[in-house]
This record gives structure tokens, C-alpha cells and sequence, in this order.
């Protein structure tokens, strides 16, 4: 009889069915401390299963990211411009005179129109 035990590597370490299941567990937990919080008034609680919720919610996303590959160029290209025109947006609003209609075309040409063109007509993170 042969007992071989597998011993989790650090690509399996959260991406396994184990922990699929207590993180599964875990987001029952923070609903039901949400309802316990709100229905008995205990804002300590509530704040705590808040904190709860983050920490969830970002190993979600590191798991979504080691099991999909969402890291790619293009993704990469449309964050930094997405960061770049939040930046310009609150930029603008605060220490310019201009009225909210050129804000906002400025802002979405920088987040949306410039990565769109420079995805389109140039070979940025294209694998040829």
C-alpha cells in the first residue's frame, strides 16, 4: 500500500479545492456577521466583518489572477491609463477653472481613447 502524500506547491497553495471551500466558508462567515452586526447595533462587529470583507475580497482576487493569468501587456497599458486619467480627473477638477463637460472629454480620452488606439494600430502586446 502506498501512502504518498501531496504536498501543496505555492501555485496550489490558495488555489486548491481546500481553499476554495474556506474561502467559500469565509464569505458565509462575513454574511452572517454583516446580519448579527446591523440586527443587534454592534458597530464594533460590523466594522470587524468589514475588515473581514476586504481581506476576502483581495485573496479573491489574488486567486482569480493566479488561476486566470489576468496580468497580460494590454491590461497593464489599460490600467496605467485608467490610473492616468482618474489622476487627470481629480487633478483638473480641483485646481483648474474648467467646466465639467472638457474635464470629462479629457479624461476619457486619456483613460479609454488612447489605449484603445495605441491597442489597435500599433503591435503592443501582440505574441508574433
Amino acid at each position: 500500500m502506498c501512502t504518498a502524500r501531496a504536498e501543496p506547491n505555492d501555485s496550489e497553495f490558495l488555489t486548491g479545492r481546500v481553499a476554495t471551500t474556506a474561502l467559500a466558508a469565509g464569505y458565509l462567515l462575513v454574511g452572517i456577521g454583516f446580519w448579527v452586526g446591523l440586527a443587534t447595533g454592534l458597530i464594533r462587529l460590523f466594522v470587524a466583518v468589514l475588515a473581514g470583507t476586504v481581506v476576502l475580497v483581495l485573496v479573491s482576487l489574488y486567486i482569480a489572477v493566479k488561476r486566470e493569468g489576468l496580468i497580460t501587456a494590454e491590461n497593464k497599458l489599460i490600467g496605467v491609463f485608467v490610473i492616468l486619467g482618474m489622476g487627470l480627473l481629480f487633478g483638473l477638477d480641483e485646481f483648474t477653472a474648467l467646466s465639467e463637460g472638457i474635464i470629462y472629454v479629457l479624461v476619457l480620452g486619456v483613460g479609454a481613447l488612447v489605449p484603445f488606439l495605441l491597442l489597435t494600430y500599433t503591435e503592443y502586446g501582440t505574441s508574433t
